[in-house]
């Protein structure tokens, strides 16, 4: 310990060069790391604004507040999917108008047959018979693919043909 005093005071000169070169280097990397602090943070504030000027908070909130209005409007949509699906059944599906010559050399292809279904095969059929001095109208209702009345031969075809379609 005796031989280190009288080596600090022998170089007591160099040593304080010596801290001060050290601190001017800290000194300098300290300036340094500032500056780069503050660049960090200009771009940090930067990235943070966005492109109109909100931050990612109120980015979050925003995205989130549509996404809960896509949702509520998507749940409409599929209630009024489900209501227009209800009403697409109920809705004449299955048609078929056949034209037909009732009386031979009489009054031609003016007599028809027309009937009309939805998908529970309950609907309409019409059946107009035609010549040159009347004409009749007859109207059928047809529930789950059958009828009250008797029907011709030629109803009884375009039903199932109805029907099958």
């Amino acid at each position: 310990m005796d031989n280190i005093i009288p080596f600090i005071e022998s170089s007591q000169n160099e040593f304080i060069f010596g801290l001060l070169i050290a601190c001017i280097i800290l000194f300098i990397l300290l300036f340094i790391t500032m500056i780069n602090l503050s660049l960090f943070r200009s771009k940090y504030k930067k990235l943070n604004k966005g492109t109109n000027g909100l931050t990612y908070d109120e980015h979050i909130l925003n995205n989130k507040k549509e996404i809960e209005n896509i949702r509520q409007t998507q749940t409409n949509e599929i209630n009024r999917i489900d209501v227009l699906d209800i009403k697409l059944k109920k809705a004449y599906s299955k048609t078929i108008l056949h034209k037909y010559n009732a009386f031979e050399k009489q009054g031609g292809k003016l007599s028809f047959i027309l009937v009309m279904l939805d998908d529970n095969r309950d609907g309409y059929m019409l059946h107009n018979i035609h010549n040159n001095d009347f004409s009749y109208l007859y109207a059928k209702n047809v529930t789950r693919g059958t009828t009250v009345e008797t029907l011709t031969p030629e109803e009884k075809e375009i039903l199932l043909e109805t029907i099958n379609s």
